[in-house]
């Protein structure tokens, strides 16, 4: 007897009914209303509305019947409450369910498809567990050589990347039957997938969706190696590994036989390094309301992965389901880092090795982009996922998400076609796009071709009337050496203060000053020194009973002797003294406004900021009357000159929030960052006559973008050789980075927080110090939650 349809005073469950009763009558257009209200789905859907509408809870069946009311009834309420808990302000309608650009399959938010799997998942998740196999031997030992494939790619030869292209879509067969055509009458030596067979990677998918079609529809013979995306995992793996179990039988040593994989040249000159993402992604829904950044599996995968960069003689070329980084995508969630455009683990994982990573492709975007070079350090970051699902006008693939994301200076990217005959249907789809990847051989760099093919819907053209384009080609080079975001090591030394710290170098001997909060506040100084990236203290003394206070200190070397200016402790005077490492003494001249034979008011309440440019010591500091203000001086070496505030830009400078600007200089310019009143960052350059100039908000010249830079607290900077690093500290206390390169139209990259592999990430709410020397940079800051200062280090890129 059928369940009538519930009525309930509850607005969400009853826009949750709707919402999944569209989705199946879309689903099933052919079937009368009245026959959708009575299947298994929609009748347990009722008792769930109901059962939920009186406060009731559905028990969970003994028995996995997905034919059942019952079983239906629970699953509906289980995926219910994941939705709510992930969204508790959620809004359920059908749009939500139907939310895709139209009813295509495979089409972004193609979200009926997902509610089905997802319900389908949640009641299955009771009674199954995730597949995986580590890189482990039979007795359990760790074994390195797990998946190595021991086929060898010839040495010459081409091969077809391919991302996110499981969907059996006449458009997707048709793109790599033309792939393959492209090669020519020598067949590609293999073809790689990027992961995320759909919708869930079961068995009957993985056959239907990706076997079948290349192996007998196509025709294709040769090897075939995979990773798995999140879409693999709905299904717990059991449809991924069924698959490579099969995959290349018949193909002597090209059996892969974990998610991860090892592929090498004959040569050994190039090695194709593919990574499990997906099994930390396997929940669909909450892939869908909170995308998480997948973490690999365990620490033997990392191990795993790091044996076969570090060991390998050539190059290699790294391969993920998963993107490093993302200019458009929703943020990744991944603890305290937060919301990110960046996968931390990731990054904090492989970043040491970029100088042996040519190039890193990963899909899960389905979208096509050339990352800028050297972005975030990796030489080239590449995303290709749009081999078979599609994406419109309205999902805007292309958003200016993460303005520090910049694509390559030819800006390649893919433009949408009309191709539908609807006069109604302007919401056209981006063109799907795989890649030919060809060997060169020897010490020549291989180069690849992406090519792109419309998208269709099969029910209105046929593959004939489309032809293949190429988008574009380059080479593969060697990977340079590029500065990251990632530190090594995060550790305190007892150097106990309020405040933050300075850090300055003569020569390879580095010295320390800070704040000490354990004696009344005095200035004291250390000669240091850093071995590695390990900080060792000397023997910390006050420099005198009078060198007080409340704020940061600012320390510099100028001609071979330190200047060190501080803002006097219950005062808003500015005092400097002098040290000289001959006589290892230290001298105190008072105020810098005794000094200036003018009326100055060298005044603050805060501290203030140092550099040297053009053989002076240049200071910045806010003005007491206004906390805003930016007054500067200099300093010869002997005397100061003042020069009160400076017009930028047709205004007076001025820096928001108590945030006193950050000051840095190299060889021909000085560079300064101010935070504004909306908490954004201008970046400022001046020359050795003094001319400043504004280069406006840190963003790449994008207008009205979301995460930008920001600060309310405090700013660093450093420069290195075209580089130009900004360190600021969030309002969650956490340092982040934004790198500029002055050789590339001030191009900035970066834009999050702060990583130290190991360690935690780097908080604070004061004023961080930065140091270069014996060939690494030191970061020294105070600690968010004690007085302790903090440090971590990193080598310099060449």
């Amino acid at each position: 007897m059928a369940i009538p349809i519930a009525t309930t005073r509850d607005a969400k469950l009853s826009r949750w009914q709707s919402a999944v009763e569209s989705a199946l009558r879309q689903e099933n257009p052919n079937m009368h209303i009245s026959e959708i209200r009575r299947t298994p789905q929609m009748q347990g859907l009722y008792q769930h509305v109901q059962a939920a509408s009186k406060g009731q809870i559905i028990p969970q069946p003994a028995v996995e019947d997905h034919n059942s009311v019952e079983f239906n009834a629970y699953t509906s309420q289980q995926f219910y409450a994941a939705l709510l808990k992930l969204d508790p302000n959620i809004t359920y309608t059908p749009e939500i369910v139907l939310a895709s650009v139209d009813d295509w399959p495979y089409s972004t938010d193609n979200v009926h498809n997902w509610i089905g799997q997802a319900i389908s998942q949640y009641g299955r998740e009771l009674f199954k567990s995730k597949q995986y196999r580590d890189p482990v031997d039979s007795q359990g030992n760790y074994d390195k050589n797990k998946s190595l494939i021991q086929w060898k790619l010839p040495s010459t030869g081409k091969v077809i990347i391919l991302g996110d292209w499981g969907t059996s879509c006449l458009d997707a067969e048709e793109l790599l039957r033309k792939l393959l055509a492209q090669c020519g009458s020598t067949p590609p030596a293999c073809i790689i997938h990027l992961g995320d067979i759909y919708y869930s990677g079961t068995e009957d998918e993985c056959d239907n969706n990706f076997y079948n079609v290349i192996r007998h529809t196509l025709n294709y013979q040769g090897p075939v190696f995979t990773i798995p995306g999140n879409h693999e995992y709905y299904d717990f793996g059991d449809g991924f590994y069924y698959l490579i179990d099969k995959m290349n039988t018949g193909i002597t040593g090209a059996t892969q036989a974990a998610s991860y994989f090892c592929l090498r040249t004959a040569d050994n000159k190039w090695q194709f390094l593919g990574l499990d993402t997906g099994y930390n992604d396997g929940d669909n829904a909450t892939t869908y309301f909170g995308p998480p950044a997948p973490d690999l599996k365990s620490g033997l995968d990392k191990s795993w992965a790091e044996d076969k960069l570090i060991h390998f003689p050539g190059k290699t070329i790294m391969l993920t389901h998963h993107q490093l980084f993302t200019r458009s995508a929703d943020p990744m969630h991944s603890g305290p880092f937060g919301g990110s455009c960046a996968n931390p683990y990731l990054y904090s994982y492989f970043s040491m090795y970029f100088n042996k990573i040519a190039a890193w492709y990963w899909g899960h975007e389905h979208s096509f982009a050339l990352f800028q070079n050297g972005l975030m350090g990796l030489n080239m970051g590449r995303l290709v996922g749009s081999s078979s699902y599609d994406e419109a006008i309205s999902d805007d693939p292309y958003a200016i998400n993460y303005p520090l994301i910049p694509y390559n200076s030819n800006n390649v990217v893919v433009q949408p076609n009309a191709y539908k005959p609807d006069s109604h249907d302007s919401n056209y789809y981006y063109p799907h796009v795989g890649a030919i990847l060809e060997l060169k051989g020897g010490d020549t760099d291989p180069t690849i071709t992406y090519y792109s093919l419309p998208s269709w819907d099969k029910e209105y053209l046929e593959p004939q009337s489309f032809h293949l384009s190429s988008v574009c080609s380059e080479t593969i080079t060697a990977p340079a050496s590029y500065q990251t975001g990632v530190w090594e090591k995060n550790d305190s030394k007892s150097y106990n203060s309020d405040n933050g710290p300075a850090v300055a170098g003569i020569g390879e001997a580095m010295y320390i000053a800070y704040q000490n909060k354990d004696d009344s506040s005095k200035i004291y100084w250390d000669n240091a020194s850093l071995d590695g990236n390990t900080l060792h203290k000397n023997n910390p003394a006050a420099i005198n009973s009078s060198v007080k206070t409340d704020q940061n200190p600012a320390m510099v070397n100028l001609n071979g002797k330190l200047l060190l200016v501080y803002k006097l402790k219950d005062s808003t005077d500015l005092y400097y003294c002098t040290f000289d490492p001959g006589t290892g003494s230290w001298t105190s001249h008072g105020r810098i406004e005794d000094n200036i034979s003018t009326s100055p008011n060298v005044k603050s309440n805060y501290g203030p900021s140092l550099t040297v440019f053009n053989g002076k010591a240049y200071l910045l500091f806010l003005d007491s009357s206004d906390n805003s203000t930016v007054n500067w001086g200099t300093f010869n070496g002997s005397s100061w000159s003042y020069h009160a505030s400076k017009n930028v830009g047709g205004s007076v400078l001025k820096s928001y929030n108590h945030v006193c600007p950050a000051l840095t200089a190299n060889s021909s310019s000085l560079f300064i960052t101010v935070a504004n009143s909306n908490k954004t960052l201008t970046f400022i350059t001046g020359d050795t006559n003094d001319n400043w100039t504004s280069h406006g908000v840190i963003s790449n010249n994008y207008d009205n973008s979301s995460n930008l830079p920001m600060t309310q607290k405090a700013l660093g900077m450093a420069a290195y050789g075209h580089y130009v690093e900004v360190f600021y500290v969030d309002d969650d206390g956490y340092i982040c980075w934004a790198l500029c390169d002055l050789n590339n139209s001030n191009l900035w990259t970066g834009g999050i927080r702060t990583i130290v592999s190991p360690g935690s990430l780097p908080q604070t709410s004061q004023v961080p110090a930065v140091w270069q020397g014996n060939y690494r940079t030191l970061l020294l800051y105070r600690g968010n939650s004690n007085h302790n200062l903090f440090y971590s280090s990193r080598y310099l890129p060449s």
